[in-house]
């Protein structure tokens, strides 16, 4: 709620005080129209930028994936076992989460999480 107070706080002090802004972006006459253009246009390029992050983490993931399964089939069945507790040790000493929302992984981890690569594995 505070975040989106503050942001239609902002869009209103933005519109109010367009005379000192506008002219940043070379418009010279007081325009209502061109100051929620240039501002929504800024917001159409905040979503496009997560829909491009969400795009390119699902992608370093599905690689990261590959990894996994290249090093699972390059191994003897017998240490796949050590290749999952070198993996765990590895996210013990990075004190990663080990338990991430689905969500929140998907927008922000480039890697899988440990759970996910453990399934991936099993």
């Amino acid at each position: 709620m505070v975040y989106y107070n503050l942001f239609f706080i902002l869009i209103v002090l933005l519109v109010k005080y367009k005379t000192s802004w506008l002219p940043m972006f070379g418009i010279k006459y007081d325009s209502l129209f061109l100051c929620m253009f240039i501002i929504v246009h800024f917001l159409h390029f905040k979503i496009l930028f997560y829909i491009y992050e969400i795009a390119e983490n699902s992608l370093q993931r599905k690689f990261e994936f590959l990894c996994d399964q290249f090093a699972i089939n390059n191994v003897s069945q017998d240490k796949i076992k050590d290749f999952r507790e070198a993996m765990l040790i590895v996210f013990q000493k990075n004190q990663c989460d080990y338990h991430t929302d689905s969500l929140y992984s998907l927008v922000k981890n480039h890697h899988p999480t440990l759970q996910e690569r453990l399934e991936a594995i099993a």
